[in-house]
């Protein structure tokens, strides 16, 4: 059974677009259908978590505020040990874990989660999509990147993940 979930942030939050302004400030766009599950998913006793390779921007940091999710940035050893270092601080296994992530950099926790039995997501359309990796009917037990979420980043990639999750309890 699934007890957490550990969402990248970029490529699922966001489409990866950034729009910059003449004084070099940046405007991400967020999709509210993410934050819609997510009172659902605290009452089944799923904890959502974010962990991103980036600097925590103010965009960023005020939407993570917003939804209740709270933030880490990956450890210096990487994202797969920033992945296990957030499993084992809520005391529970990759088995018991489902990961969302968009890009090259995130394959090492969606194949430690799907190699441990857990749950791993990708966002429709991302680069893991485009390159072949997913399986478009869904979880099928033998892909090590599992389940293709039916909204793509920044679109509710995160909704779909929850609604998946939540469906399978």
């Amino acid at each position: 059974m699934i007890k957490i979930l550990v969402t990248d942030v970029d490529g699922v939050w966001t489409d990866c677009g950034v729009t910059v302004d003449s004084d070099g400030r940046e405007t991400l766009r967020y999709s509210k259908r993410d934050g819609v599950l997510l009172p659902a998913m605290r009452e089944a006793g799923i904890a959502v978590v974010a962990l991103t390779s980036e600097q925590v921007t103010g965009p960023h940091a005020a939407r993570a505020a917003k939804l209740g999710i709270p933030f880490n940035v990956t450890l210096p050893a990487g994202k797969l040990a920033s992945l296990v270092a957030i499993v084992e601080s809520h005391g529970v296994t990759l088995a018991e874990t489902a990961y969302i992530g968009d890009e090259t950099h995130d394959l090492s926790c969606l194949e430690a989660v799907s190699e441990a039995g857990g749950q791993a997501f990708i966002p429709t359309g991302s680069t893991l999509d485009r390159i072949g990796h997913g399986a478009r009917s869904g979880y099928n037990g033998e892909d090590p990147t599992g389940y293709l979420t039916t909204l793509p980043g920044g679109e509710g990639a995160l909704r779909s993940a929850c609604a998946v999750l939540l469906q399978a309890r």
